[in-house]
Order: C-alpha cells, then structure tokens, then sequence
C-alpha cells in the first residue's frame, strides 16, 4: 500500500494492503466521513477509493484485523480542477452606449473557492473583471450602431481559469436616430412561487421625429410569467425629444426558468422592437419535492424540513434565506432517514437530532435510530439503536444532553411487557445526548383492564422548559379471549414537573379517539395548560383546550409563540389565530390554492406548521394531482406568509417525481 497518492476530483484509486503478517485481513476507512472521500468493493486486502470534489489532502487507512493498532494510511492529494463555464451570460442596455452583463456562476468551481470573473466584450475584446460575489459587469463607451456579444470565464482560487462561456446573444447599440430603448434586457433573477418581483421601467424616447407606437405587447417562451403594466406608450405618439414608458412584472407561477420578450410596434424603421425578459423561480428540491411530513423554523431564515423522499426513504432540507431555497443536506451513508416516521427537533440552527434506520440488505428500515448534528447539517453522528419494539413517533430535547423518545410498543413483545398491566410504556429518556436510553414507567388505567393484551400505544412529548413537559397518546386493550377484539381504549394526557422523574396521568373524555402531539403545543408551565388536536369522529378533528374539553372546529396543526398567541391551520387551509390561550379564535386568511405544472390539484393535506416569532409562518404538507381521477401524482409542498397568516406564497413545490 503506497504511502501517498494523487487522486484527482471524483476519480479512483485502487488501493491494495499486504496481509502477509495478517492473515485476518485489513479494515479499510477514510477518517473525515464522507466529505473527504468514499470506499467501495473493499475486502480484507483491496479497496477503491473514490476522491471527493473537493480540493485538499486527505487520508485512507487499512488497519489489521488482527492488531487494529497495526496500521497503515495513505495521504492522498486531491489537485484543484479547472472551473467549468458561467452560464446564462445576457447583456441588456442602461444608457445609449452602455450595458451591463450578467451571468450565473459556473456549476463547477473546480475544488477550491473562486477568485473572479473575466468579461470579454466582441469586436472590441474589451475585458472587465470582477469579483467571485458579483455576477455583473458594466461597459460604458460602446460605440453606436455595432452589434455586440460578451463571453464570461471564471478564476479560482488555484489560478486556473475556466473556458470561455457561450456568447451572450447578440445586442445593437442604439444608432444615433430618431428612437431609443432602455433597457433592452431585463433579468428577474430568482423570484419566489407566487411572489412578484418589483416592478422593472421600460423607457422608449423619441430623439429625432415624432414616433407613432401602435401596440406594447409580450411574447416568447412563458409570456404567462410576465404582465405588462402602467403602459403609457401604445397608441400614442411621443414627440421628439419626449419619452413614453411601461414597467413589467414578473410573477412565477411554475418553477421554470421563464424566458419572454416584449415587443414594441411603432412607426420607426428599426420596428418592430424587443425587449428581452429572463427570471426564475426556486429549483425544486432534486428529484422532485415529496410529500413533506415536519418542519421547524429556528428563526425568520434558518429552517429544516423532511419529505418522503424517493423508495420510501426520506431526506432533510435546509434553507438559511427565509425558505426562497431549500437544499438537501448529506446524511450517513450507512443509515437512512425513514420517511414512515418523519420528525426532527433543532435546539438552535446548528445543534438538532433526526430519525433515522438502519437498513436491511433490501434497503427497508429494520432498526430504529436517532442521528445527531452540530454544524447544521453537514455532518451526522450516528447515536444508539432505538429500543427494540419501539416504533418512533415523536421526540424532544430540551438541551444537547436530555431528550425523549416517544412511540408505539407493538407486538409480538416478550414479558414482561406483552403482559404487563401497568407498566407498558413508549417513552424513553436519555440524559447523554442520546448515546443511551432509559425506560421510563408511565401510569395507565387503560392496562388494568382484566384480559388486556396491549396491541398499540402511539405518544408524543414535548416541554415548554427542562422541568414542566407534557406527553399524549392512545392505549388499546385486545382481549385474550377469543375473538381477541378491542375491550377497552382511551386517549390519555400524562404531566410531569420535575423533568421526567414522576408522571401523572389525565383520562381524556371516551369520545376521544385519538391524540397525536405531533398537534399538541403546551401554552404554560406554571398554568400548566395545553391545547391539542384530536380526533373525536372517524374523519374529523378538533381543538380541545387543556381538561375543559369543547370542540371548536376541524384543525390541521396548531403552534403557540408565547404562552398566550397562538396560529392554527384548518383542514380546509383557513388560517385562524387566538390571543388568550385558544378560548377565541379568529379566522385571518386562508392557504392558496395553487396550480401546479404537472396538472389539475385534487386534494391538499395541512401536516405541520411552524412559526418561530409569530410574524412568518410556514406550513407543509402534501398535494395530489392530475389530469383526472385516474392519473394522480403525490408531491409535498412549502408555503410562507410574512404577515402572521393572512397572506401566503408558495416557496416550493414539488412535481412528484
């Protein structure tokens, strides 16, 4: 096994270890996980090693198998690359001989940070440089009536520049005559779903003789994302020396990168005449935006959320501008996120815990586990196994060493659980940051039940401080006598005050079926009051307000900002708010009903909102749509309303694929 190497960027090296002193074989890892590298086709002698985009020094280690501190590492130098081309270069008029350039980054920066851009003006061979933050450039001085076309390259870090970009297309300086248009382009940039960006002034001067403008009107690939407005300039004429203008708007409605033009008929000899109009709206999340299942806003920009992912296994997103992008952090390569239980619980934007498994060799998730992160996202620690049985619901932390774990116990369970009368329990705390995990007993009347055979018992947790936290679930009986069917069930509320050492436990009313706290929010820990979302008919579910049980109507998802405000979503996507602790509500706005590119919605299902200061308020869940009944597609959604609930955009959208 060589001691060095030089790997380039995604390339790889087969290495291969001499067991000749250990006939156990070798161990191959690469410390620095994933980002410094990844291993495939190992055995007890050979490895491949597969190098990582990024530049810089990294390391593979094969330890003996029979004397782990035997070993050997390779230092392997990952070369910087080449940048490949900015993209998208457009060049649009900001006076009678000026312009300016603008571009997108290159989608490969070669390893290492850039430094800058190069912009190249032809026929001239001007070149204007800027730095790696900006994407625009100004040239001022052109020469009147000639045709010009720019080309960008990029510079990284290692001093190596990129190959030129495609030309821009081609731009005419104005000729000195009787009319002029500024600008001649116009980009968007990056617009929100359903947002509108502002307002962009188109001004047509007439410099020589009067000029009859006869129409004003948009075209190209996606005119329905543009809208002309406040036009001043069809059907009229400008005397020389005056100006007429019209503004355009652009207003995503699918997430594309639109493209139009504006198209000026009049009565000068260079009409008809164009403007041309780029923007787009955020890129769906790769693969598509699945059903989306949780989400937690740490604050007006740094939020996470977890979809369904693809194949039945989930992924976690993170945005850090207020949701306008959502990008897919890297999670373990040994575990996956389950999609069937989706939870996750940030203490801060950087410090959280997710759900996690450990797959079969068919890749269903067969072991329950919780992975941890300090860095936001980037990187995972794998904490220990859930208990055995235990199907995770719902979890909470209080710091980075005490949290729990709730969920349902199913069988076939060995005593003395299967049949204990009183101790069946799905929490579990830990005090170690989840390295380990304790079995904690809670009270149940439900299990005292004569014949009782727990067949189920779903829970959530959640604290208002590290002493005062609430826990909710539903316990079932089935008989041990034949036909084995339900005897006895009930919602039930349990209260702690001392951080988990003692519980008490609170019976709901009978015609409660079941509770979630998923949906519960605790208002209070001296008054020690809750609201919850429960299900007390098979299709409907209400808000019951701590033990004083009235409801109010069909809910979705509830979350308090403060002991006494609180935000609700409706089934039916109304949006209400209260300011005394849910004994009022008051209806302020109501969740879009969107459009999505890939056809007619059909259904929509509210699952989880957020609201980290009560201002912002974000709500995800799950879209159905297709051209009919038969041809139906699944895919999640992401909506923000800045103003506490009473106006919404859409920030993402997925298409189901």
């Amino acid at each position: 096994m060589p001691t060095s190497a030089t790997v380039h960027r995604f390339q790889l090296q087969h290495f291969q270890a001499a067991v000749t002193n250990s006939p156990g074989g070798v161990t191959w890892s690469v410390p620095g996980g994933s980002a410094s590298g990844t291993l495939s086709n190992t055995n007890l002698s050979d490895a491949d090693y597969t190098a990582p985009g990024r530049a810089g020094q990294y390391t593979v280690k094969a330890a003996a198998n029979d004397d782990p501190t035997s070993f050997k590492e390779a230092v392997i130098t990952v070369p910087p690359g080449v940048p490949s081309p900015p993209s998208g270069v457009l060049a649009g008029l900001t006076g009678p001989t000026s312009l300016n350039v603008t571009w997108n980054p290159p989608a490969d920066d070669g390893g290492v940070a850039l430094t800058g851009y190069q912009v190249t003006s032809s026929p001239d061979g001007v070149v204007v440089g800027v730095g790696a933050t900006t994407q625009v450039a100004s040239f001022t001085g052109l020469t009147p009536g000639t045709l010009y076309t720019f080309t960008v390259t990029a510079t990284n870090s290692a001093g190596l520049t990129s190959a030129p970009s495609p030309p821009s297309p081609p731009i005419q300086i104005p000729p000195a005559g009787p009319m002029s248009i500024v600008p001649t382009a116009i980009n968007f940039g990056t617009v929100a779903l359903g947002q509108s960006a502002s307002p962009q002034t188109v001004v047509v001067t007439a410099d020589g003789n009067p000029l009859v403008i006869s129409t004003v009107a948009l075209g190209g690939t996606n005119p329905g994302e543009f809208a002309i407005q406040s036009d001043s300039c069809s059907g009229h004429t400008v005397p020389p020396g005056n100006t007429c203008s019209f503004n355009v708007l652009y207003i995503p409605t699918v997430q594309i990168a639109a493209s139009g033009v504006v198209t000026i008929t009049d009565s000068d000899s260079t009409s008809p005449q164009t403007v041309a109009l780029t923007g787009s709206s955020p890129v769906q999340a790769t693969s598509g935006l699945f059903p989306v299942g949780d989400i937690q806003m740490i604050d007006s920009q740094v939020g996470y959320v977890v979809d369904a992912g693809s194949f039945n296994r989930a992924s976690v997103m993170k945005t850090t501008d207020g949701g306008k992008t959502w990008i897919r952090l890297p999670t373990p390569t040994n575990v996956v996120i389950d999609a069937r239980d989706i939870n996750i619980h940030f203490l801060d934007a950087d410090h959280g815990f997710v759900f996690a498994c450990l797959p079969s060799s068919s890749g269903a998730c067969v072991t329950a586990l919780v992975i941890s992160t300090s860095d936001g996202g980037q990187t995972w620690k794998q904490l220990s196994n859930v208990p055995d049985h235990l199907g995770v619901k719902s979890m909470w932390f209080t710091d980075s060493m005490h949290g729990w774990i709730t969920g349902g116990l199913a069988g076939p369970i060995p005593p003395p659980d299967y049949f204990g009368s009183s101790s069946l329990t799905g929490l579990y705390a830990t005090t170690d940051g989840g390295l380990t995990w304790t079995k904690e007993t809670l009270p149940d009347p439900i299990l005292a039940t004569p014949n009782c055979i727990p067949t189920s018992f779903n829970t959530g947790v959640k604290f208002v401080d590290s002493l005062h936290g609430w826990m909710a679930g539903t316990s079932i009986c089935n008989s041990t006598i034949a036909p084995h069917g339900v005897i006895a069930q009930g919602a039930l509320v349990w209260t702690t005050s001392d951080g988990g050492g003692t519980w008490t436990v609170h019976a709901l009313p009978s015609n409660v079926i079941t509770l979630n706290n998923r949906e519960l929010d605790v208002l209070s820990a001296t008054q020690m009051r809750t609201l919850a979302v429960l299900q007390d008919t098979p299709l409907e579910r209400h808000i019951y307000l701590s033990f004083n049980l009235s409801p109010q109507f069909s809910a979705a998802d509830l979350v308090f900002t403060d002991p006494t405000h609180g935000i609700l979503v409706g089934s039916d996507g109304s949006i209400w708010r209260t300011a005394d602790e849910g004994a009022t509500w008051s209806e302020v706005g109501t969740m879009p009903k969107f459009l999505s590119s890939a056809g007619k919605i059909q259904s929509y299902t509210y699952t989880r909102m957020s609201s980290p200061d009560g201002t912002n308020v974000w709500v995800v869940g799950t879209v159905v749509f297709g051209p009919n009944n038969l041809s139906l597609q699944t895919a999640g959604f992401i909506e923000h309303s800045a103003d506490g609930g009473a106006t919404w955009t859409v920030q993402l959208l997925g298409n189901g694929t």
